[in-house]
Order: structure tokens, then C-alpha cells, then sequence
């Protein structure tokens, strides 16, 4: 991992610890301002209880804001991990001068091999003319990659596909949808 990326990985981890201790600090709150307005009501001090309710409802929100900042720190740090297993020049290079070593040394033929994938590619579409009529049916019942992909929410890009301005841009609905649709992904895979 390149120093930027772990400096920034850093800042990420530092902050999501401090949203949440925060989290915590709020949970502890939300249950004593609960308690005092349900005491505030059995007492009949409607006043008291007002202001208790109205302390519990900023204790609410302040808390739905620390967790979408959460939601978009686990997705930062999801950036930067891809980021940092980005290859850089130096692997091109290398991978590249192995490709021609081999190439050399007469064990790999690209070209060839280029060559035979597109023979395959036109014994597949010659075979698939002549069994067009009978697997048309099949065709159908498969479903296309773009309907799994999508699920009907329009053409949304994969969390992956996001820039970190295109992430911060997103609403909370839509990234909760998006780390969802990760999640799931990332277990059927495994």
C-alpha cells in the first residue's frame, strides 16, 4: 500500500472509530432522555416532558447523521482499498517484458493465441446460426445481464464504478442500495 493510500486509510479508520464511540455516547443518551420523558408523562409535567421529547428527537437525528457518515466512510475506505491494488507502471512493465521473454523463448504466442480465439469465436457463431431456430426458446428464459444487474432501478453504476465525488453526491437510500447489492454480491460469490 503506497503512503497516500495509508494515510488516508488512517484518517478513514480514525474517524469511523471516533463516529463511533460517538454512536455509543448517543445510544447511552437516547435511553436516559427516553426515560425522562416517559417520567416527565407519568408525573404529568407536560413542559418537562416537551422538552425531553424534543431533546430525544436532536438525539435522533444527530444519530441518523453520525451513521450515514459511517455509510460513506465504509464506502471511502472501499475506494481506497481498490485504489491501492490499482497496478502501477511498474507492474505493466514487468508483465510485459515476461510476456515478450516467453514470446521469445518460443512457450507463449500471443498472436496465435489471438488467432485461435477468433477462430473458436467464429465456429461458436457458425454453430449458433444453424441452431438459432431451436434455442430461441432458451434465449428467453435467460436472463439478460443487465436485468440482474439493474433490478429494475434504472442503469445505476456498481458501488466500484463510483468516483469518491460521485459517492459523496449519492443519497443514503441510494448507497444503503448499492452496499447492499455489494454485499449480496460478494456472498454469492464465495
Amino acid at each position: 500500500m503506497r503512503k497516500i493510500h495509508h494515510a488516508e486509510m488512517a484518517q478513514l479508520i480514525r474517524r469511523e472509530k471516533e463516529l463511533e464511540k460517538k454512536l455509543g455516547e448517543l445510544r447511552a443518551d437516547f435511553t436516559t432522555w427516553k426515560d425522562r420523558v416517559a417520567l416527565a408523562r407519568d408525573t404529568g409535567r407536560d413542559e418537562l416532558a416537551a422538552a425531553a421529547a424534543e431533546r430525544l428527537d436532536s438525539i435522533r437525528d444527530e444519530a441518523n447523521d453520525l451513521r450515514r457518515e459511517l455509510k460513506l466512510i465504509v464506502a471511502k475506505k472501499r475506494l481506497v482499498r481498490k485504489e491501492s491494488r490499482r497496478p502501477s507502471g511498474e507492474e505493466v512493465r514487468r508483465a510485459e517484458a515476461l510476456l515478450e521473454s516467453f514470446r521469445q523463448s518460443g512457450l507463449v504466442d500471443p498472436d496465435e493465441a489471438n488467432m485461435e480465439a477468433e477462430f473458436d469465436e467464429l465456429r461458436k457463431n457458425d454453430l449458433g446460426e444453424k441452431s438459432a431456430p431451436d434455442d430461441k426458446e432458451e434465449q428467453k428464459a435467460k436472463p439478460t445481464p443487465q436485468s440482474t444487474r439493474s433490478k429494475g432501478t434504472g442503469d445505476t453504476p456498481d458501488l466500484d464504478d463510483l468516483d469518491l465525488a460521485a459517492l459523496e453526491n449519492l443519497d443514503l437510500d441510494e448507497l444503503e442500495r448499492l452496499v447492499a447489492a455489494e454485499d449480496d454480491s460478494s456472498t454469492d460469490d464465495k
